[in-house]
């Protein structure tokens, strides 16, 4: 009897394969039809079911959205969300619940 292998090569049980992975070698060399006619039908069940999976790429979301326009004529964008909108977020914050 050799000693047991790191690698998985030795006797069974003692740091080698597990003796249920060699029951189940056991069974699939006594029964190989059984074991051919399962690889097929995963074979072929396994695409049928993947196409027959309904798949949605845009679930429909309903968010609330609030669209608010301001119009400052000859205001730049950076001073206008640094003085305009920058306090109405913190107004929005501080009154209206869960933002």
């Amino acid at each position: 009897m050799r000693p047991s292998d790191p690698r998985g090569v030795g006797p069974p049980g003692k740091r080698g394969f597990p003796v249920e992975m060699l029951h189940l070698v056991r069974i699939a060399l006594s029964k190989p039809y059984t074991f051919v006619v399962l690889a097929v039908l995963i074979l072929i069940v396994g695409p049928l079911a993947a196409l027959r999976t309904p798949v949605d790429i845009f679930p429909e979301i309903r968010i609330p959205v609030i669209a608010v326009v301001w119009q400052y004529t000859g205001l730049p964008p950076d001073e206008m969300s640094g003085r305009v909108m920058l306090g109405f977020q913190r107004s929005l914050t501080t009154t209206v619940n869960d933002i």
